[in-house]
């Protein structure tokens, strides 16, 4: 299937420029996302729906997501996924062919995204706070040698919100890149090597994001609250 306009490097460039002019966005380490077409893991870590728009369009390369087989659900949802290059893998249960795939477009020097929380997090369960990583993407990078590049995304949920699409310069969007990590080639293949990596990863991400809460003004709010305590009135001080 032909590239949609979601693939469209024209597109793409349009959708960058409104995307800049409704937003100051903040941007570190983007210079360890590799310019050159080789196979690259990009792990990042998952606080709304939106963090696949706002890292494809800041990325200097085509990102190609792992999706969840539930976004192929409904024609629309379908469409969009797949001609996005976008992949399925089911976390539930038969994940090897999903797993086949991205080894396939690792190989052929693919931008392979990736979100290795499994799914959407908040404040309380993500991996920058209290959160684990699941060892998928440790799997990938022993099995294709392709090195892992750990993303934050912060405050990505406000663009459920209309405001944040408008040309007023009125969003708030930080994103970090950090220094690429290696499978570590000493260690024999199974479990351990996995969690190895996975592990290094979980504190590379934290590293970056504290980075970023050391460079920029990130509010509180970056993070977002769980649906119970969003309702709830604050404390007294």
């Amino acid at each position: 299937m032909p590239a949609s306009l979601l693939n469209n490097p024209f597109s793409r460039l349009f959708c960058r420029s409104i995307f800049l002019v409704s937003n100051r966005c903040e941007v570190m380490g983007l210079e360890h996302l590799p310019k050159r077409h080789d196979g690259v893991i990009l792990a990042c870590t998952h606080l709304s729906h939106y963090d696949p728009f706002c890292i494809s369009t800041l990325s200097r390369r085509h990102v190609e997501w792992m999706a969840r087989i539930e976004s192929f659900k409904t024609p629309m949802s379908e469409w969009l996924t797949r001609n996005s290059h976008a992949f399925a893998v089911d976390r539930f249960g038969f994940a090897l062919p999903g797993i086949r795939e991205a080894l396939r477009r690792l190989d052929r020097g693919g931008l392979v995204g990736i979100f290795p929380e499994g799914e959407v997090m908040d404040e309380q369960t993500s991996a920058l706070t209290r959160g684990e990583l699941k060892a998928g993407v440790g799997l990938l990078a022993r099995r294709s040698g392709a090195p892992v590049i750990p993303c934050v995304v912060l405050n990505s949920q406000q663009f459920s919100n209309v405001t944040p699409w408008l040309p007023l310069r009125a969003g708030r969007l930080w994103v970090g890149f950090g220094p690429p990590l290696h499978a570590d080639a000493e260690l024999p293949h199974g479990r351990d090597s996995r969690w190895e990596l996975t592990q290094r990863l979980h504190a590379s991400l934290r590293e970056v994001y504290s980075g970023l809460l050391e460079t920029y003004d990130v509010p509180p709010e970056a993070l977002p609250r769980r649906a119970a305590d969003a309702s709830a009135p604050a404390a007294a001080a």
